[in-house]
């Protein structure tokens, strides 16, 4: 909301979700403000993310990955591994985790991470492998 009290941003539903926790990532060359909203239930399960630049928020996408170590459960949250690249007009999303979860709560498939990541670009936010 601005001063004035009219809403500047209304995001989407995301349901019953336990927690919807935002996380604030700035590139101070850009500007670009990266937000990670982590959702959780009684485990983590991704997170949508957003840009804020000039005063506009933009949702992009979802990122539907965890990482996975069960030995350090709570240091594999995907905002705790996520790194963030701007590489020109596109992001990079990469993981600092050995394993990871894919579709987290719905399909839970564990995979090695092989420099894995998602990439925004064109308006599209995608897996690639």
């Amino acid at each position: 909301m601005d001063q004035e009290h009219k809403i500047l941003y209304r995001s989407k539903g995301v349901g019953d979700v336990y927690l919807y926790e935002p996380h604030f990532y700035k590139n101070d060359t850009s500007g670009k403000v990266i937000i990670i909203a982590q959702k959780w239930f009684e485990y983590p399960f991704g997170g949508e993310v957003f840009i804020l630049e000039n005063n506009t928020i933009k949702y992009i996408g979802t990122l539907d990955i965890e990482g996975y170590n069960p030995e350090q459960d709570d240091d594999q949250v995907l905002t705790k591994i996520v790194e963030i690249k701007e590489k020109g007009n596109r992001l990079e999303f990469s993981f600092k985790s050995d394993q990871l979860i894919l579709n987290p709560g719905t399909d839970d498939r564990i995979i090695d991470n092989h420099h894995l990541k998602y990439i925004y670009k064109n308006n599209t936010l995608y897996f690639e492998n």
